[in-house]
C-alpha cells in the first residue's frame, strides 16, 4: 500500500503500545522491519517516543524517567 501510495516512508503504529492478539509482542514490529530489510531507511520510527524531523533526519529518542 505504501509502495502504491509513493510514500518515502512508512510509519508503523500501534505496536508495542497495548497486547494486539496473542502473537509476542514485538513480532509485528520485527515482522515489518524484516518485510523492509532491503530498505530499512524506509521504516520512519521503530520505538515508542522516536521523533522524525520534516527534513526526513531522524533524530535519536531521548527517554525521560
Amino acid at each position: 500500500m505504501a509502495n502504491a501510495a509513493g510514500a518515502r516512508f512508512i510509519m508503523p503504529v500501534h505496536h508495542q503500545t497495548f497486547k494486539l492478539s496473542f502473537e509476542p509482542f514485538r513480532e509485528p514490529i520485527e515482522r515489518f522491519t524484516a518485510a523492509l530489510a532491503d530498505e530499512p531507511e524506509r521504516i520512519a520510527l521503530r520505538e515508542i517516543g522516536g521523533r522524525l524531523c520534516s527534513s526526513g533526519a531522524r533524530r535519536p529518542t531521548k527517554r525521560v524517567l
